[in-house]
């Protein structure tokens, strides 16, 4: 397993890496974009709809750490979650980052 500190993405040349793997519904290539030195989650407005990417590799986090800015996570229903990130091992061993209705 790869170290942690052997992934980074500045998404600074407007191109995902092969290092992301995109998936959801639709059409995902069409709602996540690098762009701007940013990664871009959009959405149609269609209701039920969900984009995602993850990392192609899995890594060791052990004496690691993850950071996740969120510049805008737009505006949720109340019903609505926004899951920014998410760290998983296995089913009993994950990290959930939650935006909840905007909040």
């Amino acid at each position: 397993m790869a170290l942690t500190a052997t992934f980074q993405d500045e998404f600074d040349d407007n191109s995902l890496s092969a290092s992301w793997t995109l998936s959801g519904s639709g059409t995902p290539s069409n709602q996540i974009k690098e762009l701007n030195k940013q990664l871009e989650l959009t959405t149609s407005g269609v209701n039920g709809e969900y984009f995602y990417c993850f990392s192609t590799s899995t890594f060791d986090l052990t004496a690691s750490s993850i950071i996740c800015r969120i510049k805008n996570a737009g505006a949720q229903a109340a019903n609505q979650d926004f899951l920014p990130l998410i760290a998983q091992l296995d089913g009993n061993n994950q990290i959930w980052i939650t935006i909840n209705g905007g909040n």
